[in-house]
């Protein structure tokens, strides 16, 4: 099957602390799982700490009590029982919105597992854009999170997403319901910076995609701000592959360099 292609449209282009933790119970296995958190005095204080599963779909159900625990005054937590498997560690401070995002952690049989000192930082946002023709859920696997896209449309500025946890967090999908077993790709991993709004591309899941500048030269209209102006893009060999693309054109895509979709 043909990968989607999308061409991008240019106008010219800590202190630590150490503490012994108190046990907590986990999903009945044998695994012993502890780390720290650093932060300003006080702050890692009462953070909640979750273990999720790399799997798991906020959609099939709510994450078990027992995979959630708090940190204690001096930022130490332990899991005990967690069950052998790959996870990811999510940290949320309720009192500031501090966290912190690990993924992929692997918790082995009959080993204790240190996970070491994580720091907490501000929270993140995530600016999502698109063309308005998706509906459905979002979904990121591996993160107790959903959000319904019902409504939502890029032309107002994307929607954001608010009070994520800094870090490399699990790519976004969307389901077209709640019941789909099927989830269509939108991203792949996306970086959280503390304190920022991050953007995500319309077709940030499009596999092939080019930029175009455009030279306005020095004629009748340079200089001139231009609205809606119409546009002949000529594409040719060598550099469009058009064996990577439907022989319609139905899965090509224009965006501005800011990743507003744009008329076709």
């Amino acid at each position: 099957m043909a990968h989607p292609l999308l061409l991008l449209l240019a106008a010219c282009l800590c202190a630590c602390y150490q503490a012994k933790p108190s046990e907590v119970a986990g999903g009945g296995g044998v695994e012993t799982t502890e780390g720290n958190l650093a932060g300003l005095p006080g702050q890692a204080a009462g953070a909640r700490v979750s273990m999720i599963p790399v799997d798991f779909d906020a959609r099939r159900g709510s994450l078990p009590e027992s995979l959630t625990t708090m940190a204690d005054a001096n930022g130490a937590y332990r899991f005990h029982g967690l069950k052998p498997g790959r996870y990811n560690l999510e940290v949320w401070q309720p009192k500031d919105g501090a966290g912190v995002f690990k993924a992929g952690l692997l918790l082995r049989a009959g080993s204790l597992e240190r996970v070491g000192t994580d720091s907490l930082q501000a929270p993140g946002r995530l600016r999502l854009r698109w063309d308005g023709a998706r509906k459905g859920v979002l979904v990121q696997r591996g993160r107790v999170f959903q959000r319904v896209l019902a409504g939502l449309e890029s032309d107002s500025g994307g929607t954001v997403l608010d009070s994520l946890p800094a870090g490399v967090l699990p790519p976004i999908s969307y389901a077209e319901a709640l019941a789909d077993t099927s989830l269509h790709a939108w991203t792949d991993s996306v970086t959280v910076a503390p304190g920022i709004v991050s953007n995500v591309l319309a077709y940030a899941e499009w596999a092939h995609q080019a930029r175009l500048g455009l030279v306005t030269g020095t004629g009748a209209l340079a200089g001139d701000t231009l609205i809606g102006y119409p546009l002949l893009v000529r594409l040719a060999k060598p550099a469009f592959d058009f064996t990577q693309c439907n022989g319609d054109g139905s899965d090509l895509r224009f965006t501005a360099v800011n990743g507003d979709p744009l008329a076709f």
